[in-house]
């Protein structure tokens, strides 16, 4: 099952003090963790090259925790 959410209307229902907190935060993005829970094997993997049969590229990205437009 896939599932859809409006983070943008999450973001906006939460309260001013929470907003505040988290503005400016920002997290390491990996597909290490799902692709692993998926069987596969980043070993050998570079941040050039895939691992064969995967999509985890072995370099973690810096994303904002809130984006907004």
């Amino acid at each position: 099952m896939t599932a859809f959410c409006d983070g943008w209307a999450a973001y906006d229902a939460l309260d001013t003090a929470t907003q505040d907190r988290i503005r400016g935060l920002a997290a390491f993005h990996s597909g290490l963790y799902s692709q692993a829970k998926l069987g596969q094997d980043p070993t050998g993997a570079t941040p050039e090259t895939a691992i064969k049969g995967g999509l985890y590229v072995a370099k973690a990205y810096l994303r904002p925790l809130v984006k907004r437009q």
